[in-house]
């Protein structure tokens, strides 16, 4: 479980990170402050979900409006790309997550209405 919220850290750090790096000229940085905020306190689902799958429920650019991209997780995790897409897709069908409708990239967020799912 430590090894996991280690894990979980880097990639917040590398997301907030990469995220002040994109949004810091548009917006100021308050973008990417609410986008990188980890969840704290929130119950993350346990049941079946694996170490991996719970830093990505972890993240807190999940919890915007606009989610988050395929890529914003790659960089946050470390993991591939093919396998972040394959695992949104995934948690997506057990309800955890939602594809956020007319965006391209494709992007990922909590569904609305569902609090520490």
């Amino acid at each position: 479980m430590a090894d996991a919220l280690v894990s979980v850290g880097r990639a917040l750090s590398l997301l907030g990170t990469r995220l002040s790096a994109v949004h810091d000229e548009d917006t100021g940085g308050e973008a990417a402050a609410a986008v990188g905020q980890a969840v704290a306190g929130a119950d993350v689902p346990r049941g079946g979900l694996g170490p991996r799958q719970l830093a990505v429920l972890a993240l807190g650019g999940l919890e915007s409006p606009a989610g988050l991209a395929a890529a914003d997780v790659e960089t946050a995790t470390g993991l591939k790309r093919p396998n972040v897409h394959k695992m949104l897709q995934r948690l997506t069908e057990l309800g955890h997550l939602e594809q956020v409708p007319d965006e391209r990239p494709a992007r990922w967020r909590r569904p609305f209405g569902v609090v520490g799912r």
